[in-house]
């Protein structure tokens, strides 16, 4: 029940301290209301309040951490790169719950226990780190509009 509630509580957190300062990217947009669908309708397919916990509280942080970075009034940078890992550390919660746990080989939970788990994670935290490496430097700036910033570019 404690489980439940902490989660039910992170979830609201995250969507009530949301700025909708989304509405200048698209992206960004598609994004945070793609998030918060998915963290409404997953307690109603999860009965196990831990496995709710372990998919929602790594998007309820991000989601927060995100409405921390929009209430600011000064332009935030990041880089693209960890920009994307901070959203895959968001979305490994939903990994774990989702697809590795639908593909999960019974095998090696006889053979291995929950090093089979350590296993699985460690080839998303690989896969990850491939997708970083792979992908092109980027800049992601929060906080400004196409209209301010292309003065200071140009």
């Amino acid at each position: 029940m404690v489980w439940w509630i902490a989660g039910l509580v992170l979830m609201l957190l995250a969507i009530c301290l949301l700025p909708l300062f989304f509405l200048l990217d698209p992206v960004n947009l598609c994004l945070s209301l793609g998030l918060m669908t998915i963290c409404a309708f997953l307690p109603f397919l999860l009965t196990d309040p831990f496995t709710m916990c372990l998919a929602l509280g790594p998007v309820a942080i991000y989601l927060l951490l995100l409405g921390a970075i929009n209430l600011s009034r000064r332009p935030f940078l990041v880089s693209g790169t960890r920009d994307l890992a901070a959203l895959g550390l968001a979305v490994a919660g939903l990994v774990m719950v989702g697809p590795m746990d639908l593909f999960f080989p019974e095998l090696i939970s006889i053979y291995l226990g929950p090093y089979g788990w350590i296993l699985l994670v460690t080839l998303y935290a690989l896969c990850l780190v491939l997708l970083l490496l792979s992908m092109r430097p980027r800049l992601v700036i929060y906080n400004v509009s196409v209209g301010e910033l292309r003065p200071i570019l140009a």
